[in-house]
């Protein structure tokens, strides 16, 4: 996870002395760092909660320094999943750095309520907040998709069922005619035949 750190500008020491830093400082910063924790990994500074005295629990470990721009960006690595849930959930926005007297970085300290001596970093997030927020961009898309292609199917199905009902409606509707006309024709047979019988018995 590549996180800002610190930039150039004037800040107030944990001593309360104000220091002015230029990119050179950054530099110098990052140089330091990086070449000392090529002799051993042991030089690695920590990932902790505030500005702890004894550097402990170490929640990830700053595998590298960068310069970019007015920026001081530093590469972690080993972030547990716990401490990542919450900098995705919010509870931890900022840091604040430690150095030693040489400029050989200290830990990186995560704040929370806490403001940041250092102001106009930015705020710190991790690759599953991007994933999260990208899964829940397609999840939407999908949704809508799922609403629209339900709402086609009920339209379809509507028409299907409307269409249905006349067609049924029409034969019924048929049928009866028919058979009225068929039952109406047989009677008025049955009627003629019956009376003209009755005629010619008489006769």
């Amino acid at each position: 996870m590549k996180i800002e750190i610190f930039k150039i500008g004037k800040h107030t020491s944990s001593d309360g002395r104000i220091i002015e830093y230029k990119t050179e400082d950054l530099q110098s910063i990052a140089l330091i760092y990086n070449e000392k924790i090529k002799l051993s990994n042991s030089f690695k500074a920590p990932l902790v909660l505030g500005h702890p005295k004894d550097d402990e629990p170490a929640l990830g470990w700053v595998d590298s320094l960068e310069v970019i721009g007015d920026k001081l960006l530093a590469n972690v690595e080993n972030i547990p999943t716990a401490t990542k849930a919450l900098i995705d959930k919010g509870y931890f926005r900022k840091v604040s750095i430690s150095l030693y007297s040489d400029k050989m970085l200290k830990h990186i300290g995560l704040l929370g309520a806490a403001t940041p001596a250092v102001k106009g970093l930015e705020n710190l997030y991790t690759e599953t907040t991007e994933s999260t927020e990208s899964t829940e961009n397609t999840d939407n898309t999908n949704e809508n998709y799922r609403e629209r292609k339900e709402y086609i199917l009920f339209d379809n199905l509507d028409i299907v069922l409307d269409n249905d009902l006349d067609n049924n409606l029409d034969n019924n509707l048929d049928n009866n005619l028919d058979n009225n006309l068929d039952n109406n024709l047989d009677n008025n047979l049955d009627n003629n035949l019956d009376n003209n019988l009755d005629n010619n018995l008489d006769n």
